[in-house]
Parts: structure tokens; sequence; C-alpha cells
């Protein structure tokens, strides 16, 4: 997804704000704005899933210490 970003802000750099480049900016713009919320969303879903590790790890190390 990074390097997808990357290569919508150099396609970018080259197109003008006006007429079927502004346009195709404008697309790109909307491309950014839509991999950027993905983004957000699979660290908000690792950030849970590193939470839940973290509780059964605990977990384990709970039981584990009642076998002994």
């Amino acid at each position: 997804m990074y390097e997808a970003q990357k290569q919508i802000q150099s396609n970018m750099q080259a197109l003008s704000n006006t007429g079927k480049e502004g346009q195709m900016r404008a697309q790109y713009v909307d491309r950014l704005e839509a991999t950027e919320q993905n983004l957000q969303v699979l660290a908000q879903e690792e950030a849970q899933l590193q939470a839940e590790i973290s509780r059964l790890e605990k977990e384990i190390e709970r039981r584990l210490a009642i076998e002994k």
C-alpha cells in the first residue's frame, strides 16, 4: 500500500490542477484518501489483535502457574 501511495503522489506531481489533468488529480486524491482509510482500519485491527495476543499470553502464563 505504501508503494502505491508513493506512485500516486509521484503521478500527481506531474499533473496540473485544471482540465483532464485536474480530473485525474482528483481521482488520485480519492485513491489516496481510500488507501489512508484502509491503513487506519488495518492499524486498528492490528492493535486489537495485539491486545488479544497479550491477553492470551497472560492466560497461558496463569494456567501454567496453576499447574506447577
